[in-house]
């Protein structure tokens, strides 16, 4: 539906606001060693990473597409789950003292000792966790939040130095994960709504479905 002028475009801008970019935050972290829990979430704002993360990105999601061919025909049917952005990325500034570096070094090394060729090669347990929020532009508060399962630091990006430069360095970390989730008691979403449950259609979408099209429990096909 067009939103038909100006004034109703204002009011449903001023009802709903956008998302900005700085509204990203690394809320905590789960299953990870105690340094780096310390220097990256834990430590006040002004000591450690919290303050020093710069960039980021909520991953996505991907259904597979599987086509089946008949007759000079090509049917589409839904197939396994990739889970895009993976490995997850994310940007610091370099702090003076690099504790914050210092402590990723120290995890991504534990992944494997190329002195020793040992390290922990096993799967991540479903405890190892990143925990994304999103937060109100305006109260900070977190308004959305996210798991990422299953993570471990794959790569260690490099810190580039130029004598005749000022700028700040900054350092990249990739995470690969198996998977992301919602977490439900932080979602203030409404159509997309999630419970302890399970996934469900909330009532506001269901009523607008039913307006747009009566349909029977068989699949979504239009009832008689």
């Amino acid at each position: 539906m067009p939103l038909g002028s100006i004034r109703n475009a204002y009011d449903v801008y001023q009802q709903h606001d956008f998302s900005r970019s700085f509204q990203f935050r690394i809320i905590s972290m789960f299953g990870v060693p105690d340094y780096v829990l310390r220097e990256v979430v834990e430590k006040p704002v002004g000591e450690g990473g919290a303050l020093y993360l710069k960039t980021a990105s909520i991953p996505g999601r991907t259904v597979n597409d599987i086509t089946v061919p008949y007759q000079g025909f090509e049917f589409h049917t839904p197939g396994s789950v990739k889970y895009d952005d993976n490995p997850w990325t994310v940007t610091f500034k370099t702090p003076g003292d690099y504790l914050v570096r210092n402590a990723l070094e120290r995890w991504h090394f534990e992944m494997f000792s190329d002195e020793t060729s040992c390290g922990n090669f096993g799967i991540p347990c479903a405890d190892t966790v990143i925990r994304i929020g999103l937060t109100d532009a305006t109260s900070c508060s977190i308004i959305r939040t996210y798991d990422l399962v299953g993570v471990y630091p794959s790569k260690l990006g490099p810190i580039a130095y130029n004598i005749e430069s000022t700028d700040l360095t900054e350092f990249s970390v990739d995470f690969f994960y198996q998977y992301w989730r919602l977490v439900p008691n932080n979602d203030t979403g409404n159509v997309d709504s999630t419970t302890s449950e399970g996934s469900k259609i909330d009532e506001t979408y269901g009523d607008y479905h039913t307006s747009i099209i009566q349909t029977d429990e068989n699949c979504g096909v239009p009832a008689v």
